[in-house]
């Protein structure tokens, strides 16, 4: 129980008062709960209304995979106590990160390294289209994909999801789709041999779905050429869900970066909508100036065929100038 002493400076019955609790309440893949995060004092001094939703809706994805990772770090997912360690450094590793493509290509990586496998390519759905993580990926094969991507249609991608979702082990996001099944495949995978003794099959395919804190799949990673050289099997899926819940957390990690670029835009968009305002303004004060004068002019000027013509059309120029006026304001609005 986390209690409030220091007074705020809100008032109402929006502010926020001594003895007020804000708290989430993070679950595992079954639905059961694992703690909760308390939190207390907000820096505005206001309780949480539907503006700060988005807020804590990208917090909660945090505390969510924070959770399951100190779980898992508990259970060891058949990991030892070294390999633990070594998870949570690589989640301590991805809070320095600052560009987003550097993120993505972290992610993959350690994605790759966690589970075993010698590469990795990370693709995310954001607003800007389709973002691609890549590690050992060869550049002219990485070349390709980022090609097939651009290319792809929103439609045969979704179609891609839905058959990785009907691959996935039992109450999991892994996905393994052995080479002869049917499903879409990408053309920008380079030809490849098999490795003698090795299970796995070059066109063999190993898949965890990306899926954002609202519960909506939003991305692939695609694991590639295993260490062992065997193929995943339900009894032996430590490792791989040590990397899922990782990508759980790397994904909270796209989601603020993608709820950061919605606000720099707004931003932008509310600077822009000032500068509008401001000159139509202006304009509107010398546009009626042209318009006094012209006025002036017609009236005084109606024996004056020619000069009558030349001030009717400096009137004219100033109505559609007080339209394009009107314009600027409605921006605004």
């Amino acid at each position: 129980v986390i209690s409030v002493e220091d007074e705020v400076d809100a008032q109402g019955d929006e502010a926020w008062q001594a003895g007020d609790e804000l708290c989430l309440l993070p679950h595992d893949d079954q639905g059961r709960f694992l703690g909760q995060l308390c939190l207390a004092q907000p820096r505005n001094g206001r309780r949480p209304d539907a503006d700060a939703l988005d807020a804590l809706r990208a917090l909660f994805p945090f505390a969510q995979s924070a959770a399951q990772l100190m779980q898992a770090r508990e259970r060891s997912f058949e990991l030892g106590q070294a390999e633990a360690r070594r998870v949570l450094r690589y989640v301590e590793s991805l809070t320095g990160v600052v560009e987003t493509d550097e993120l993505l290509d972290r992610v993959a990586e350690l994605c790759a390294r966690i589970a075993g496998y010698r590469r990795s390519l990370l693709s995310v759905r954001m607003d800007d289209g389709s973002r691609l993580g890549t590690w050992n990926i060869p550049p002219e094969e990485e070349a390709r994909f980022r090609t097939n991507s651009a290319a792809t249609p929103a439609a045969r991608k979704a179609a891609k999801l839905e058959q990785v979702r009907d691959f996935c082990f039992p109450n999991t996001l892994i996905a393994f789709i052995p080479h002869d099944a049917e499903v879409i495949r990408s053309t920008a995978f380079l030809e490849s041999t098999a490795r003698e003794g090795d299970a796995w099959h070059p066109e063999d395919r190993l898949f965890i779905l990306v899926r954002s804190g609202s519960g909506h799949d939003i991305g692939l990673l695609c694991l590639d050429e295993p260490l062992d050289g065997q193929v995943p099997s339900e009894e032996a899926l430590g490792p791989l869900r040590v990397a899922e819940r990782f990508l759980h957390l790397g994904s909270a990690l796209i989601e603020a970066r993608m709820l950061e670029a919605h606000l720099v835009r707004a931003r932008r968009i509310e600077s822009l909508g000032n500068l509008a305002a401001g000159v139509a303004h202006d304009f509107n004060n010398l546009v009626g100036v042209m318009m006094g004068y012209a006025s002036l002019l017609t009236a005084r000027l109606e024996d004056q065929p020619d000069l009558l013509a030349m001030a009717e059309a400096i009137e004219g120029a100033a109505r559609r100038a007080g339209d394009l006026t009107d314009r600027l304001r409605a921006i605004t609005r």
